[in-house]
């Protein structure tokens, strides 16, 4: 039989671990878990599996590949077209996306994205180098609202399945992407 301060020391633990514990369903229906808290939800920054997985489940990229059947499927965008030379990926972003603050999700959050991020050497990330295409990042244009131009220097097969890296919002953090007075 239990004592009273045994009771007591496992009713003081149980908040403890459900609050280090972070627990989310995937879509293969696994459970990820970690026993630290994340150590920073700015996706680009993250270098640890705390962050990771977490983040992994809040963010989204233009494609993301079935993980049941490996065939890549739209996410932000509702869909794509490849030139005739192979080179380049136009995407066309669903409409009435909008960010957790009501603001539309939009093209030039992509362009912010891929060129103020991914390719800004200030900020130290492990995205840039799997957009490279023969040492040389694609060239990212609007087309309009919610479309989107990508063009690599040659054609590059496995291409689309790197489009799928997490998509930020220019309208809260793209002033954050240019040095300050402190660098």
């Amino acid at each position: 039989m239990f004592k009273k301060w045994t009771y007591r020391i496992l009713g003081g633990l149980i908040p403890i671990l459900l609050s280090t514990a972070c627990l989310q369903e995937t879509a293969i229906g696994r459970l990820i878990s970690s026993t630290s808290l994340p150590k920073t939800f700015n996706v680009y920054l993250a270098a640890e599996t705390s962050s990771t997985d977490v983040l992994g489940q809040m963010y989204l990229g233009l494609v993301v590949t079935n993980p049941l059947t490996t065939q890549i499927e739209p996410q932000l965008a509702e869909s794509w077209t490849v030139s005739k030379d192979k080179r380049s990926y136009t995407f066309k972003l669903r409409q009435g996306l909008k960010w957790s603050d009501g603001h539309p999700l939009t093209a030039d959050d992509v362009v912010f994205t891929l060129n103020d991020i991914i390719n800004n050497d200030k900020i130290p990330n492990n995205y840039r180098d799997g957009w490279l295409v023969e040492d040389e990042f694609p060239k990212v244009e609007k087309i309009d609202e919610l479309s989107v131009r990508i063009t690599t220097k040659i054609p590059f097969s496995p291409f689309l399945r790197g489009v799928g890296d997490p998509i930020l919002p220019k309208h809260l953090l793209g002033d954050k992407t240019k040095p300050d007075k402190y660098g």
